[in-house]
């Protein structure tokens, strides 16, 4: 049997994904974001964010939204930019529902210790997930989900970080390690 855990979505919200991914502009292939926790020692800095949907966008030809809830407006307005920006918006847009209903069509979602990232492993999406401050997964029952960690001796810190808000464990993260990671699982 099947041991991943299983979601169930709904028509309503199917639809509402539909038109979210309509409104940003998305009318085929794409790529998931998930950038955003409540504990600031999981989150990657929002540079490499915005150079991922850059490489994304130039290396496959797709374009990237950003997945979270109304506690992510201001923090998602500042990985996009401003004009020009190469990546969508759905945080404070999309509820919890309809985030996994984006994520179910995603080509692929990335993010960081987040629980929209674990859905994209229970939906079944290609799924690279970025951990520093808590203790990753290793081991998934899908060979397309991929986990990044680099264990340092301070992490994982949990709770309690040590490292006066540099957060070394998630700056290790390399925007090629994470396009590596998608091409082994995508």
């Amino acid at each position: 049997s099947d041991p991943s855990p299983h979601l169930f979505l709904g028509k309503g919200a199917e639809e509402k994904a539909t038109e979210i991914l309509r409104r940003s502009g998305i009318d085929g292939p794409f790529f998931a974001l998930a950038p955003f926790t409540t504990r600031p020692q999981k989150h990657w800095p929002e540079e490499r964010w915005q150079k991922l949907a850059l490489v994304l966008r130039d290396r496959f030809g797709l374009p990237s939204i950003i997945l979270g809830g109304p506690g992510d407006v201001a923090g998602a307005q500042e990985i996009i930019g401003g004009e020009g920006a190469v990546i969508k918006n759905s945080a404070g847009i999309a509820s919890i529902r309809e985030s996994a209903a984006i994520i179910s069509r995603a080509e692929a979602i990335i993010g960081v210790d987040t629980g929209l990232t674990h859905m994209g492993t229970a939906l079944k999406r290609p799924t690279v997930a970025l951990f520093g401050a808590t203790c990753p997964y290793l081991k998934t029952p899908l060979e397309s989900t991929k986990v990044l960690y680099h264990k340092l001796p301070c992490s994982p810190c949990k709770r309690r970080p040590t490292c006066k808000g540099d957060y070394t464990c998630m700056k290790k993260i390399e925007v090629d390690q994470v396009v590596e990671a998608l091409l082994e699982i995508h």
